[in-house]
């Protein structure tokens, strides 16, 4: 019997409310280049290492995976500069969130918090200015 996804009422209102920020973000940063803001770059190398993992052969396919747990972890480390780049961190972030619902990342598990108080810093600086 397979396991179901659990889902609750919290998440399910937060994602209704991330939803609605992210919407409103998206226009702003539409506005900021998005070239200026690390996030990108380190964005741009998940991106890549998943693309090579979906490549792998089965029987090679573990090195790649624990590449994109690298890759991530920079991500997760890396602090965003721009709105651009902390809506993008900030999206990311919930999607690697909805994989199953809980961080059981032993990379990027612990940097989460660190991630999103980043990201926060990013819109209150902007807000202030």
């Amino acid at each position: 019997m397979s396991a179901q996804p659990q889902t609750s009422r919290r998440l399910f209102l937060a994602a209704g409310s991330a939803s609605a920020v992210f919407g409103a973000l998206a226009q702003a940063a539409a506005r900021v280049s998005s070239d200026a803001d690390p996030i990108i770059k380190a964005l741009a190398g998940v991106r890549a290492a998943r693309a090579a993992y979906e490549q792998e052969p089965d029987d090679t396919a573990d090195d790649a995976f624990d590449r994109i747990g690298e890759f991530e972890a920079e991500l997760f480390s890396t602090e965003p500069t721009t709105i651009v780049g902390a809506t993008a961190l900030l999206a990311y972030m919930a999607d690697f969130l909805d994989q199953d619902g809980v961080v059981n990342d032993s990379l990027g598990g612990d940097l989460i918090g660190d991630s999103i108080r980043a990201a926060l810093d990013v819109f209150e600086r902007e807000a202030r200015s």
